[in-house]
């Protein structure tokens, strides 16, 4: 009997000290969600903690509950369509149920939206530095099916394009290296020295985009000197659900044909999804009727991921995979291209991407732990053709492991600091191909990061960061080409680099926000700007073993005004860059006639401004507009290349409530004006004003229980004929797309209480 009543308490107390206390004490969140005005309940409200990746979505009553909650303060996001999102932010610390009744107010215009690039999880408004979140579906107007395109349509971000599959994104002028793009907070490697090497990303999981405009080496490190884009990922569907959608576009004016499927399902402590993607397009036709050969492209690709919320944390694996093939449009692949079809046959870029990683949250009480690790695999083959000393030309695989441990401590209810230790290991490795672009190298990157944020009064947000950075490259004697006797010698530097960033943001009313910041960055010479020396596409390309860190300091100041039917927001800023690197042609040649462009150094300023509106004079109509503006040069007054054109841009809104099997009608028009660019770089001439007419047609459906949605989409509805600034295409003669009239439809579909 003894041994038995032993063997009870020791039950007793290994339940109570792994699984018994965590289901006594762990919190529980539940209330009931109605609108402020009538007071009716709200069905179907998304309820969703971000750093839990939980979420829910109210009842028939109004009513939602989320349980197994761990202790600490989380932000709770609010969000229905038609109505201003709301935020609160709740102490879990005492464990049991608490009831948080909410009211939502019906609203056009969506004032702020929780964000996860700050390093921590808050509110745009709580935030020092102005950091936009833009929805992927107000994106989906421009009819395009490329998600680098549709960056475009954001004040301030251009692309550098020439095939429909090759795209490099621009914030304020600076692209490439200077721009930093991530994955769910992951960058993205993708030997992004040229605007020919595309990222292999897809839209098919991706839910929002958050934009921060201007220097941000606080967070990332080198290369952020012009800005970053942080593609969020879709959250994991509500808890006790399993739910998806099937999508299937195709594009007019080059047959694109894309297909993307999302499966995912989640229990209250358990959670994981798969989706994939399917896309090709034959060659694009301009507005002057002329198809551009060898722009074809296709790829292919999935994303899987499983997760595991506890009582002491978040554990969270993905694995994204992707496979592109874009053409080059070049003048040794134009005569040899008289076919229009969907497949590459010749000089075309071969790119596999791989992407694993592995983030951990542990949460206590007034801290949080966040213990992330990635694997990225890069392989870029160059395919030629019968003309070239090989098929394949250039075969490299650059691989990267980051790793990062950041801690978030509340010192109180008004002020936070961060600290993070990050650090990378990157290494390329050339095939037997003959050409190498870059050669092998290693890199080690160390970092310590600093950031104290505070909040006075609800009413002024202050931030001042700190950030130290290490890296360390090894490039080892190699032979110059992979079928060559010439050897190159090899290349060993450290670089050292702090950067600061201080910044505020007051409430002067409660609808009108001023945003000041002034911000240090840096960028250290890319491998190829130090060591490159040979053919890159049509070019011969020279590095400089002299090149200096960039570095930069740029002040911003914004203005933000908020109403129920009106928001405002005009942004100005001035970016001076010391030892600015650009790529230079010089007056030797190569004995095939190649003129040799070699890797230079000067200071450079850039400044400009953006503005937007957004208006909703009645309930079934939204107008918006904007505005940017950038001027770039050199000290020596010579302009920088690829500055985009001023854009003015406008969008009119029509949504009409259906009824019966059609639930919603959207009609959308948006005109783009391109001011003339007249300030070009001595290598490149001026480009003409042009007007484009876009615009969509969409509906909603309700069959029984299934809904779905069809779109017609089009681009450059008038056929104009027109070349932009940053056209790669431009000096080959060809326009930019023309017409073109997209078809999508979506189905999507949900099963509650089946994942129990």
């Amino acid at each position: 009997m003894k041994f038995r009543s032993r063997a009870y308490v020791v039950t007793i107390l290994l339940v109570w000290l792994t699984g018994g206390q965590y289901m006594l004490s762990q919190p529980v969140l539940q209330g009931t969600v109605t609108d402020k005005e009538s007071n009716e309940s709200l069905i179907g409200v998304n309820v969703y903690i971000p750093e839990l990746q939980k979420g829910t979505v109210s009842n028939q009553e109004g009513f939602y509950t989320l349980k197994d909650i761990p202790k600490g303060r989380f932000k709770i996001q609010y969000s229905y369509l038609g109505y201003e999102t709301y935020v609160r932010e709740i102490n879990f610390n005492n464990g049991g149920t608490q009831t948080l009744d909410i009211q939502l107010h019906e609203s056009a215009i969506k004032a702020q939206e929780v964000i996860v690039t700050s390093g921590r999880i808050s509110t745009q408004h709580e935030n020092a530095i102005k950091i936009e979140l833009v929805k992927l579906s107000s994106l989906d107007h421009s009819g395009s099916g490329n998600l680098m395109d549709k960056l475009s349509n954001i004040p301030g971000i251009d692309v550098i394009s020439g095939s429909k599959g090759i795209a490099t994104p621009v914030i304020r002028g600076l692209s490439t290296t200077n721009v930093v793009l991530l994955s769910n907070g992951i960058k993205m490697e993708n030997f992004q020295f040229s605007v020919d090497h595309p990222y292999v990303v897809d839209e098919t999981d991706i839910s929002c985009i958050e934009i921060i405009k201007g220097p941000a080496s606080l967070l990332y490190g080198s290369d952020a000197i012009g800005g970053v884009l942080n593609l969020i990922k879709a959250p994991p569907a509500p808890v006790n659900t399993m739910e998806g959608s099937l999508r299937s576009e195709f594009q007019s004016n080059y047959q694109g044909v894309t297909n993307r499927l999302v499966i995912k399902g989640s229990r209250e402590n358990i959670f994981g999804g798969f989706s994939a993607y399917q896309s090709m397009a034959k060659d694009f036709t301009t507005g002057a009727g002329r198809a551009v050969p060898n722009s074809r492209f296709s790829g292919y690709g999935f994303s899987t991921n499983g997760g595991l919320r506890s009582k002491n944390g978040l554990f969270k694996l993905s694995w994204d995979y992707g496979k592109m093939t874009p053409g080059l449009t070049l003048p040794q692949s134009i005569n040899l291209v008289d076919e229009n079809s969907y497949k590459n046959e010749l000089w075309y870029q071969n790119l596999d991407n791989h992407l694993i990683t592995l983030n951990n949250t542990l949460f206590y009480s007034r801290m949080k732990v966040n213990l992330d690790l990635s694997y990225q695999g890069n392989h870029r083959r160059l395919q030629g053709s019968d003309f070239t000393p090989a098929f394949t030309m250039v075969d490299m695989y650059l691989q990267s492991i980051t790793w990062q441990a950041k801690t978030k401590y509340y010192v109180s209810e008004k002020s936070n600091l961060i600290f993070a230790y990050q650090g990378m290991f990157q290494s390329n490795r050339n095939g037997d191909a003959p050409e190498h672009v870059l050669p092998d190298y290693s890199i080690f990157n160390h970092s310590m990061v600093g950031l104290w944020q505070q909040n006075f009064k609800e009413s002024t947000f202050y931030q001042f960061g700190i950030r130290f950075d290490h890296k360390s490259l090894d490039v080892p004697d190699q032979l110059k080409e992979g079928d060559g006797e010439e050897m190159l010698n090899g290349l060993g530097r450290s670089y050292n680099n702090f950067s600061l960033s201080t910044g505020m943001t007051q409430k002067l009313t409660s609808s009108v926000l001023l945003r000041g910041n002034l911000a240090s960055a840096y960028r250290t010479p890319s491998v190829a700007e130090l060591m490159q020396d040979g053919v890159h596409a049509d070019t011969y390309e020279r590095g400089n073993r002299d090149l200096r860190s960039q570095r930069n300091i740029e002040g911003d100041l914004s203005l933000h005004y908020h109403a129920e039917t009106l928001k405002v927001e005009v942004a100005v800023f001035c970016n001076r860059i010391f030892d600015y690197i650009f790529l230079s042609p010089g007056s030797d040649t190569t004995v095939e006639g190649l003129l040799v462009y070699q890797y230079a150094q000067s200071d450079a300023l850039l400044y400009g401004l953006e503005s937007e509106f957004e208006w909703s004079p009645l309930s079934f109509l939204t107008l918006s507009g904007s505005y940017s503006h950038t001027i770039a040069r050199q000290d020596d007054g010579d302009y920088l290349p690829f500055i985009p054109q001023d854009k003015l841009s406008g969008q009119a809104e029509i949504m009409i409530p259906g009824k019966g099997v059609m639930k919603k009608l959207e009609i959308v028009f948006s005109p783009v004006y391109a001011l003339s660019q007249v300030h070009p770089h001595h290598h490149e001439s001026e480009t003409d004003a042009y007007f484009l007419l876009n615009g969509s047609i969409r509906i909603m459906l309700a069959l029984k229980s299934q809904t779905m949605e069809a779109g017609l989409y089009f681009q450059n509805l008038l056929d104009t004929a027109y070349y932009d600034h940053l056209s790669t295409l431009k000096e080959l003669g060809y326009y930019n797309l023309g017409r073109n009239v997209s078809f999508k439809l979506l189905i999507p579909f949900s099963y509650e209480n089946k994942v129990r």
